[in-house]
């Protein structure tokens, strides 16, 4: 069937459609790319962690450039878990109702041997969430943290790091997934005006975090993806 409209309209309207799918597509592999480059540098910070748990690696942010880095584990100077029993005469004898060798280095957590799941416990602990010590770094430095944005290689931070995070002047926080550390992080973020992203790369587009946890500036927008901002295409 031969177009009918007249002025070169649906020329015209093709010409418009291209720009912007042009654009969005640029917007998408800029967005993808340094998002990739940032996790890979998170993953690679978490590496230094001494943590029996797990190891998780945060950088903050400015103007693309990393100012500050941070993973999980205990102060500066402070033995580490896996030889603490063999200095601490108060866990050792709590480790010792266990029954078990406390002789060698630990190989796991000792909440672990206690029994206690994940975030359970943390009288035990004397270690740092990374995102605490990313900013106590920059604190240490003299290094500005108004409107920074704080990428981690874990989802949600707890309430604690959260507090700080938005008493920090953080403006955004971008993490692997939605999942929450604890209930209280999302009555933190429900009533912040924090912005919560996914990594680009390792989102589905698929679970909508809630509009006021996520409270993305694009949100309103349904062609972008309101847990990473990237522009939805269509394929």
């Amino acid at each position: 069937m031969a177009c009918l409209c007249s002025n070169g309209g649906c020329q015209n309207q093709t010409t418009k459609e291209n720009v912007e799918n042009s654009y969005k597509d640029e917007y998408n592999q800029n967005l993808l790319k340094w998002d990739t480059y940032f996790y890979n540098i998170c993953q690679e910070v978490s590496k230094n962690s001494s943590c029996l748990s797990r190891k998780i690696g945060s950088i903050l942010i400015k103007d693309k450039r990393i100012i500050s880095t941070g993973y999980n584990g205990p102060a500066p100077g402070i033995p580490h878990c896996d030889k603490r029993h063999l200095i601490d005469p108060d866990l050792r004898a709590v480790l010792e109702t266990t029954g078990m060798s406390l002789e060698n280095e630990l190989e796991y957590c000792p909440r672990r041997y206690l029994g206690y799941k994940s975030g359970e416990g943390l009288q035990y602990c004397i270690a740092l969430h990374s995102e605490r010590n990313t900013l106590i770094s920059a604190a240490r430095m003299g290094i500005k943290t108004k409107k920074c944005s704080i990428a981690m290689s874990c989802g949600i931070p707890c309430k604690d790091c959260l507090t700080e995070i938005i008493g920090a002047g953080i403006k955004e926080i971008v993490c692997t997934d939605s999942s929450f550390y604890d209930s209280s992080s999302k009555y933190i973020l429900n009533n912040s005006t924090l912005k919560v992203r996914i990594f680009s790369h390792l989102c589905n587009h698929e679970t909508k975090i809630n509009h006021k946890v996520n409270n993305f500036s694009l949100d309103i927008n349904s062609s972008v993806c309101p847990n990473c901002g990237l522009f939805l295409m269509e394929k």
